[in-house]
């Protein structure tokens, strides 16, 4: 990471700042995060043994019950930040109350949030394998498996007609994500004021139906933004006729915004880039050890979409999402970052003290 621009970021955290109001759906789970200290194979190897002497204990290093959704961490990271998020989810008593207590987000940015009977729940499980940590999450999507326009009430859609941003995540896991895409966006371009921003997820397990998502969105005008991981770049461009085993990303971010006609903000554990008609930047990640590999992502795009409102140089903006990545995947307390958080991680890049860290 260059260290202009890492002062210049600087320069516009110590500044005023704006309070974007972001609409983000559908998905909120609750977390199980297991942390194993060996390697997979060595966890692979003490299954197998518990198994086979009929069951019993399998002590793990750390666990932790937490908020989790692509939705509701992003959520939670633009409200750290100073944004005004407004989460559409579902939830039962038990997701309420962990979001009421332990999410950070409060008041009208849970007004959004409909009691059901059921619960998205996932397993995280971060191993290490070839000495990087990884995560496998094992999940049941619950009331994320068919979250269709139905089930948005009079007040959501106030809500997606008055924002400056309104996201649609976690397509993956949503049997009804496309129709969501195409209601909900269409309701902004024709009625409201804002941007839209898609992050769907991975979407391999959905197998043919990404190229009816393709076909159905692609240059359709309703994505303003499209943020992706490597991993999803590689198979919708793929899915789209490209060589993207041979390619490089910037090459791939670069068909996929031709193709699609949307921004195309990709981001990886090396580098984040963003590809649009004005054309395209490439910002080195910072040089972290990573404490957890989960939420990286969410952390992510609320500060992409936190630069995008404010208007801000694309290497700036990537600057900024990259920061609040690194930040997240790397303290204690597995913290999103406020601006004084990001103040003092920038500032420790550059060997000061800004902030608190």
């Amino acid at each position: 990471m260059r260290a202009e621009l890492v002062e210049a970021l600087l320069e516009v955290l110590r500044s005023p700042l704006p309070s974007p109001e972001v609409v983000l759906m559908p998905d909120f789970y609750l977390d199980h995060f297991v942390k194993f200290e060996g390697d997979l194979e060595l966890l692979i190897r003490s299954i197998r043994e518990t198994a086979e002497r009929g069951g019993g204990n399998l002590p793990m290093s750390k666990q932790a019950i937490a908020r989790g959704g692509n939705a509701a961490n992003a959520a939670a990271a633009l409200s750290r930040m100073g944004g005004r998020p407004y989460l559409v989810a579902k939830a039962d008593d038990l997701g309420l109350w962990l979001l009421e207590r332990r999410s950070g987000l409060k008041g009208e940015e849970l007004r959004g949030v409909k009691v059901v009977g059921s619960q998205s729940m996932t397993v995280a499980l971060e191993v290490y394998r070839d000495g990087d940590l990884v995560n496998i999450m094992i999940n049941d999507p619950g009331p994320v498996r068919a979250f269709g326009p139905s089930d948005l009430d009079e007040g959501d859609l106030e809500a997606v007609k008055r924002a400056d941003f309104v996201c649609v995540l976690n397509w993956a896991q949503n049997s009804m994500g496309t129709e969501l895409i195409k209601e909900v966006f269409g309701v902004v371009k024709r009625e409201g004021v804002g941007k839209t921003f898609l992050d769907t997820g991975d979407p391999s397990p959905r197998g043919e139906e990404v190229k009816t998502l393709l076909k159905e969105v692609s240059r359709s005008g309703l994505i303003d933004i499209w943020g992706m991981n490597e991993n999803e770049a590689r198979r919708y461009s793929s899915a789209m006729g490209f060589d993207s085993a041979g390619a490089s990303l910037l090459e791939i971010g670069r068909f996929l915004h031709e193709e699609l006609g949307a921004i195309i903000d990709l981001h990886t554990s090396d580098f984040s880039s963003t590809h649009g008609p004005d054309g395209e930047w490439a910002v080195d990640s910072f040089p972290v050890s990573p404490l957890r590999k989960t939420g990286a992502g969410d952390a992510w795009n609320a500060a992409d979409i936190f630069g995008h409102f404010m208007r801000l140089d694309p290497e700036l903006r990537l600057a900024l999402a990259n920061a609040a990545a690194s930040y997240y995947i790397s303290n204690e307390g597995g913290r999103h970052a406020s601006v004084d958080d990001l103040m003092g991680f920038l500032g420790a890049y550059l060997g000061r003290n800004w902030g608190s860290m």
